[in-house]
């Protein structure tokens, strides 16, 4: 059997359970569900005791252990978490909160299928805490970065990962164990993701792992967005994904965060953990998004900075492009917050290219009668910032040249039809585009959409032909994530670094290589030590 660590306040509250004869296996279940370490020591517990049967459900698994097998199981534990580790269990709320919100409108799994699913990274980082003690001092860190990144230092620091100690557990139901599979295939173990994963087809067995692989990846992205809101990556894979992936338009994104976040101080309060509610939710809206700017030491490239932010102040509609993660995004959100940008006030919304289509087009720009709730009605991009707002279109290049020119056609006319409705809405905002090709040779960009939009163009660099920057980036990325790297031989290693890389991946592999930095500093003032 494959045990995990545990959480106390939920073995208490299932032995209390337990102690009372009136107590229905439904309850019972409800504290398998919220703990990752109960749930998948149960499930593998009965896959052992019936290796020819799959019994994925939660009430099911109970069902045919009974009280006696749920004694037994308790009894195996050995490892119960105490306080010190409540940012784990938290995290673990969120996962299972943004997965049951997304299920429940979607109904596409039943909801113990889509909780464990999300249950799947804190289960990895379980099994590593019981033979890596030094992970415990990692965690704040390590729940911060994406797959890649994290699964780039455990396997420099642990040689394994978190997704590897899933694939190592030959008795998990099949349907678990073949997400987890998709899982280690999508992320190798050196830290690399496949960028597109083939969609199988419709109905077959591997659509449903491939389906709920979507919805482990969506759901992380969507904690991370309510605990750490300083990571703007994550908040726009999440919004891509849902976009994607579960046809959420970007109107709807906040509304479903907030709608985890309900559920999450819901799940607290069923432990009197409200207090933990509070206080992780207090330290995410404490955070302050203002202060972050663009600059750069270079005096030609200042020259362009400066040119463009003249051209802000005119109200002027701007096109940044560049190699991925030249920080592009960041230049145009600094550009909005500028306090001589004239619509500083107005709404700003992002929409990423890469997930529109013909089929999705009006809903995303224009908006519809019927909301992601089905409650309100549904605004679009353009109708949120029709007064005086601004979008910014991101990945541009990626969109379809056919729903470009639909675009160029709407921004030319002023007006368009939310879907369903009769009358036109008329509006009139600001352009910012983000592109990855040269907008005038690349033939990815649509002409008619720059002639309408006529955006001044800047040219970002990548980190490599900017290398008297990188420094001035990297001190900012430290004090941003308050990461421990102060000691001089660090900081002396780290300039020697920035001269040498390559940095192919620009602002991602910096962050890596200060992340990783910090992580082995963690690492190196634990006493080393297994459990």
């Amino acid at each position: 059997m494959g045990t995990f660590p545990v959480f106390r306040h939920t073995v208490e509250a299932l032995r209390e359970g337990l102690s009372s004869d009136s107590v229905p296996l439904s309850e019972l279940s409800s504290h398998f569900l919220s703990d990752p370490g109960l749930l998948f020591t149960l499930l593998t517990y009965v896959k052992d005791r019936h290796p020819n049967k799959d019994f994925p459900l939660v009430q099911s698994a109970l069902s045919v252990i009974g009280q006696e097998g749920i004694e037994l199981l308790l009894g195996s534990i050995d490892t119960i978490f105490d306080e010190d580790l409540n940012l784990l269990w938290a995290y673990s709320m969120l996962l299972r909160s943004a997965a049951e919100v997304l299920n429940l409108k979607y109904s596409r799994f039943e909801q113990d299928i889509a909780i464990c699913t999300s249950f799947i990274p804190v289960g990895g980082l379980l099994r590593m805490l019981i033979r890596h003690g030094q992970l415990k001092e990692l965690l704040p860190l390590l729940l911060r970065l994406n797959t890649e990144d994290r699964i780039f230092i455990q396997e420099r620091l642990f040689s394994s990962n978190h997704l590897r100690e899933m694939e190592l557990l030959q008795n998990m139901p099949n349907i678990y164990r073949g997400v987890i599979f998709m899982a280690g295939f999508v992320f190798s173990r050196d830290g690399k993701r496949i960028e597109e994963l083939d969609n199988p087809a419709r109905f077959s067995e591997d659509y449903t792992r491939y389906e709920l692989f979507k919805l482990l990846e969506v759901t992380e992205y969507a904690a991370q967005s309510i605990l750490f809101p300083q990571l703007i990556e994550a908040q726009e894979r999440c919004k891509e994904q849902l976009k994607r992936y579960f046809f959420m338009t970007e109107a709807d994104f906040e509304p479903y965060l907030q709608e985890v976040i309900e559920w999450f101080e819901s799940k607290c309060a069923d432990y009197s953990m409200d207090n933990l509610a509070s206080q992780v939710l207090t330290e995410a809206s404490d955070f302050n998004q203002g202060g972050f700017g663009f600059t750069t030491t270079s005096i030609d490239f200042g020259k362009e900075l400066d040119r463009i932010y003249a051209e802000n102040r005119e109200g002027k509609n701007i096109l940044v492009w560049g190699e991925p993660d030249v920080g592009k995004r960041l230049l145009l959100a600094s550009i909005h917050q500028r306090p001589d940008n004239p619509n500083r006030a107005m709404p700003f919304i992002s929409v990423y290219c890469g997930g529109i289509s013909t089929a999705n087009f009006a809903s995303e720009f224009f908006g519809a009668k019927g909301g992601f709730w089905g409650i309100e009605k549904h605004r679009g991009a353009l109708d949120i910032v029709r007064e005086g707002g601004t979008v910014l279109l991101k990945n541009l290049d990626r969109m379809p040249l056919d729903s470009q020119d639909m675009l160029a056609a709407t921004l030319r006319e002023g007006s368009f039809f939310k879907v369903g409705e009769t009358r036109p809405t008329a509006f009139k905002c600001r352009v910012f585009i983000t592109s990855r090709s040269h907008p005038l040779e690349s033939g990815l960009i649509s002409k008619s959409l720059l002639e309408v939009v006529r955006p001044s163009i800047l040219y970002i660099p990548p980190l490599r032909e900017r290398r008297q920057d990188i420094e001035m980036i990297a001190d900012a990325i430290i004090h941003k994530y308050d990461l421990p790297i102060h000691d001089p031989s660090l900081v002396l290693g780290l300039k020697e670094y920035y001269q040498g890389h390559p940095f192919d991946h620009n602002l991602l592999d910096l962050k890596r290589l200060l992340f990783f930095t910090a992580a082995r500093h963690i690492v190196g003032q634990c006493p080393k030590r297994s459990e």
